[in-house]
């Protein structure tokens, strides 16, 4: 009893409003047949419903408090308006006390372009009708996403989800401008536009150049700061797979110069590491154990995997291709070259660490001063 009245004590005042206020609607709903909820308790429990679903649900089965459903929770916040469109207010509103948690630091982000191909449909939530295109009265087949993260932090957020029908470069571009001027207003810093290198997306950065695509330009709605534009490194690797995967030669065989000379040009053939992967499929110890049938013969839907890409240029994959070369005499040495480059290329970006080179032993890994050889 004395812990507790210790506990109690030391409450805020509101602390001990809210306290009472839960008793009192407890009580009242243990003496009721029919469970009415306040708004202020509907707020509470959807708040510990959201952040805490598995405790939400023990408290509730084990009749410690009565508690509204999760589906009428649910149905509840589905009137709620998401970052459904760049102007919603409420959104808005959101990010501006987001920022206002954070420090300067966190405050510097990059914003985040992507399209998500959806099934046409209109769908009646919450009071209103969802599915129609922004940019046309059609239904819409995509959904253009705006997100930022933060260059020093894990704090990541959606800005906006707009539903379009049939993209294009002139719309995209404008929505893009929209954002960047609403986040400016909630006081973000934005360093860099991230996108991939879809025909739109470059269109759009091309656009912001005035016609020539260069790596930064001044901040359309900061002047004083620098705009970067990078192309999302993950999906640049896959476009270079799957080129790789659809060239029609006998061998699949990509042509490429060497970054040393570029006169000369070696042969990366595709059909080296599917050799090695036929060879050692049935062997318990492998040279190359990151060669796959999902790794080599990807579905569609595989290819989307960032790691059934990056297997391809796996260090194991190189020592395999030089084992090749050496032990069976294989013209193996184009392929190799070609995967080492990417290896060194994928080292030098994937690095969230300074400290990371030293601990590997590995240079490419240092962040500063290092270039592909």
């Amino acid at each position: 009893m004395h812990l507790i009245k210790d506990a109690y004590s030391q409450q805020d005042d509101n602390d001990k409003t809210l306290f009472f206020s839960v008793i009192i609607e407890q009580l009242k709903l243990t003496l009721s047949s029919k469970h009415i909820y306040s708004t202020e308790f509907l707020l509470l429990a959807a708040k510990f419903y959201f952040c805490y679903p598995a405790a939400y649900s023990f408290i509730r089965s084990s009749k410690i408090l009565i508690l509204p459903h999760p589906v009428y929770i649910k149905k509840l916040s589905n009137a709620l308006k998401g970052p459904s469109s760049v102007s919603n207010n409420n959104h808005i509103m959101y990010l501006q006390k987001k920022n206002e948690m954070l420090s300067p630091n966190e405050k510097l982000i990059c914003l985040l372009i992507d399209e998500i191909y959806v099934n046409p449909g209109l769908n009646y939530k919450g009071g209103k009708l969802l599915g129609k295109a922004e940019n046309a009265n059609q239904q819409a087949n995509t959904i253009q996403a705006f997100m930022i993260t933060s260059l020093f932090s894990k704090y990541k957020e959606i800005v906006a989800l707009v539903p379009m029908k049939n993209q294009t470069a002139d719309y995209l571009y404008c929505q893009t401008l929209k954002v960047l001027q609403m986040l400016n207003d909630c006081k973000y810093n934005v360093l860099c536009l991230i996108s991939d290198n879809n025909r739109i997306n470059r269109n759009i950065f091309t656009q912001m150049c005035q016609g020539n695509l260069v790596n930064c330009i001044s901040n359309p709605v900061q002047p004083e700061n620098k705009l970067f534009f990078l192309f999302d490194t993950v999906h640049l690797i896959k476009s270079v797979r799957n080129n790789w995967f659809n060239e029609k030669t006998i061998g699949q065989v990509l042509c490429f110069p060497s970054p040393d000379n570029s006169s000369k040009i070696f042969l990366a053939k595709l059909q080296d590491l599917k050799d090695i992967y036929e060879t050692e499929k049935s062997n318990l110890i492998k040279n190359a154990p990151k060669l796959s049938q999902k790794v080599l013969y990807p579905t569609s839907f595989e290819k989307q995997n960032v790691l059934l890409a990056l297997n391809i240029f796996h260090e194991s994959n190189s020592a395999a291709l030089a084992h090749e070369a050496g032990e069976k005499e294989k013209d193996t040495m184009g392929t190799k070259e070609f995967t080492d480059q990417f290896l060194k290329w994928w080292n030098i970006v994937n690095v969230k660490n300074s400290e990371k080179g030293k601990r590997l032993k590995n240079p490419f890994f240092t962040q500063l001063g290092v270039k592909i050889k």
